[in-house]
């Protein structure tokens, strides 16, 4: 968002230029020149901003729309399946399954309540990560943890490591995040604790 205030303000300051250039010279030929090479500035300047902000793979509001894309098709594919067996009259299961939903969904919701938006969508992508590859997660926060000095930038990375590790592992894979006061630790089930 930085890198698109900034090209949003480059533009006004040439546009303010342009208009005082035109205003000064009142050549013909040189306006004409002016304009055109301002023109093609605030073209390309428009591509910048149309590649940092929509093709952007990096982006918070990318992470936050995939993540948004996952729990959507979640959604769908737990309602067939309480549709199913609801129309196989299997009641008990069906109420099971939507007391495990809830649970799942806590962790989002604990996750959505932060305030701190780069924490929030690399969370949210760590933990779809996570679900992926079928990985229980649950989320936890310690008393008075200040959410903006909690650094995210290695929280992927350090997911695709808990990820391998699990994968090579048998048994249940489940994984607890806490967010302490400075860092958010990975702790594993049943073995040491990373942080991150």
């Amino acid at each position: 968002m930085q890198k698109f205030k900034l090209i949003a303000a480059i533009m006004c300051i040439q546009i303010i230029i342009i208009t005082m250039l035109a205003k000064i010279l009142y050549l013909e030929q040189t306006i004409k020149i002016v304009l055109g090479l301002s023109v093609l500035l605030l073209i390309a300047e428009g591509l910048i901003a149309y590649y940092e902000i929509c093709r952007n793979p990096d982006a918070r509001w990318y992470k936050l729309l995939a993540a948004y894309r996952a729990q959507r098709h979640d959604f769908h594919n737990h309602l067939q399946i309480i549709y199913g067996m609801i129309q196989l009259k299997k009641y008990d299961r069906a109420i099971s399954y939507i007391n495990n939903i809830k649970t799942i969904d806590s962790v989002y919701e604990r996750i959505c309540h932060l305030e701190n938006q780069a924490l929030v969508c690399n969370l949210l992508e760590a933990v779809n990560l996570f679900r992926k590859f079928e990985i229980d997660v649950t989320i936890e926060a310690v008393e008075n943890v200040n959410i903006n000095r909690i650094s995210s930038a290695d929280l992927i990375k350090k997911a695709n490591a808990i990820i391998s590790r699990l994968n090579e592992s048998n048994g249940p894979k489940k994984v607890r995040i806490v967010l302490n006061k400075t860092r958010a630790e990975f702790c594993l089930f049943n073995e040491n604790s990373f942080t991150a």
